[in-house]
């Protein structure tokens, strides 16, 4: 198993507890440690909830050893413990993960020299349905070790490539631009999935029209057409990160960043994408949340609708229908009958039992300089064939391109005038589980439901020091 250093964090709350009983019982676990925060964490669903990840930020004044930012920060990872406090009053240091550390105002008279410290902590957390649950933080011990915990993410490669392992799945990201390029399941068949023609996952994607179009056609630009992007890494037992930024490669239209989040043990990744219009621009299109696969990795496609007269909490229906049928010949399955903003979409294979789905958590179309909606148009989601390849989209700006029978004239008209700083953002959880042939979709509707209450956290704003 591979070994790791980490810190927690969590979602705010309530907490059950006398403070007076709540200091006496932190005393109890480790006097090397000389000062820690409470945080409460509630679940208020009326789910259980077991190993989920939880992120908090803490504040707190730090003893400085070291001078530098960057020795400040490695104390800080050396430094904190998060402990779970059991419902009879126990206490068990669990695997945590530190990162976004960042020093603030530093106080060379006090005594010892002292520096305001902001940091993110991770890790995994148990709350039964409709409870709260403790955790603490300590920090504030000079002589600390690194912590050491046992974490099945196993991570290995350099640059934008790199191999996640995560006990669930294999991921592979590919070495230019660093998006998905592969997914070995570590399910009963054990299915590679793979495209033929290109990456994996291919979005976010722009059309880039140039100001002479028709006269020069337009281009197709893919964040797999990344090449060697800024990035930024973290790795810890807990996640594997990873964020990559870009102008759009050859041409100065839109900026994008795509940024994958892997969690330990879990059977989901976290993926978060941006696209930013950098001037005046038409378009015919630009489109996002786009897993490709092979022709014969599924079978069936399921998805919870929503519509718009439903109520907030009102779900809707799980549909479903088999990719290929009667009269089927090619190209989009189910082209534009799905809404654009639809709780989540999976392909399924109903004889080996698997399925990969996409689960929409947040969408946001905002034009950074002005607050207003950026454009959409013709805004959906697809499912499609092409090329020996099967996968989904969401359109964002999706109107008719073809010339064939079509003047000048009119084809200009199709085109999609997009602001300076015209925004569209998302976030996605992208899901891979097995299942039983009768309920194929059930795994990844039981996750919507988790993931659409996320844990509330508060962290108790007083210090203790013992």
């Amino acid at each position: 198993m591979k070994k790791f250093i980490f810190v927690n964090v969590l979602c705010p709350i309530i907490l059950i507890c006398m403070k007076t009983a709540c200091i006496e019982a932190a005393q109890t676990w480790n006097a090397a440690w000389k000062s820690f925060q409470e945080i409460a964490v509630q679940e208020t669903a009326g789910i259980n909830r077991t190993r989920e990840p939880v992120h908090v930020e803490i504040q707190f004044q730090h003893a400085m050893s070291g001078q530098d930012d960057a020795s400040i920060a490695e104390d800080i990872k050396r430094e904190i413990r998060v402990i779970y406090v059991t419902a009879d009053g126990k206490f068990k240091e669990i695997p945590s993960q530190v990162y976004n550390i960042h020093p603030g105002s530093k106080n060379q008279n006090s005594d010892p020299p002292s520096v305001e410290v902001r940091t993110d902590i991770a890790f995994f957390a148990d709350v039964p349905a409709l409870s709260t649950q403790r955790y603490l933080v300590y920090y504030d011990n000079p002589g600390a070790e690194y912590p050491q915990y046992e974490s099945p993410l196993e991570v290995n490669g350099e640059g934008v490539k790199y191999s996640v392992d995560n006990s669930m799945y294999r991921i592979i990201t590919e070495e230019k631009s660093g998006q998905i390029d592969q997914i070995d399941l570590k399910f009963t068949t054990k299915p590679s999935l793979r495209f033929k023609y290109g990456t994996l996952h291919w979005n976010p994607d722009f059309i880039v029209v140039p100001e002479d179009y028709p006269s020069t056609g337009y281009t197709w630009y893919y964040a797999h057409h990344f090449d060697n992007p800024d990035h930024e890494i973290e790795n810890g037992p807990i996640f594997f990160s990873i964020m990559r930024k870009q102008l759009i490669p050859g041409q100065d239209t839109a900026y994008m960043e795509v940024y994958y989040r892997f969690y330990a043990g879990l059977t989901y990744f976290i993926c978060e994408t941006y696209i930013e219009a950098v001037k005046d621009v038409r378009t015919f299109a630009i489109r996002n949340d786009e897993l490709a696969f092979g022709r014969n990795d599924f079978n069936l496609v399921g998805w919870r609708n929503k519509t718009p007269d439903m109520f907030e909490d009102h779900m809707g229906e799980i549909g479903s229908t088999g990719l290929y049928y009667d009269g089927y010949n090619s190209g989009h399955v189910l082209g534009s009958v799905l809404p654009p903003n639809m709780a989540w979409i999976s392909m399924f294979h109903r004889d080996n039992g698997y399925g990969v789905g996409s689960i929409r958590l947040e969408w946001e179309n905002i034009n950074v300089l002005t607050g207003e909606p950026s454009p959409l148009y013709n805004s959906h989601t697809v499912i499609s064939e092409h090329d020996e390849g099967l996968y989904w989209f969401r359109s964002l700006i999706y109107s008719p391109r073809s010339s064939v029978g079509v003047s000048t004239g009119k084809l200009m008209n199709f085109l999609i005038d997009v602001p300076r700083g015209s925004s569209y953002r998302e976030k996605n959880a992208y899901v891979m589980y097995e299942s039983d042939k009768e309920k194929p979709f059930e795994p990844i509707d039981e996750l919507y439901l988790r993931l659409r209450k996320p844990l509330n956290v508060v962290v108790i704003p007083q210090k203790k020091e013992r």
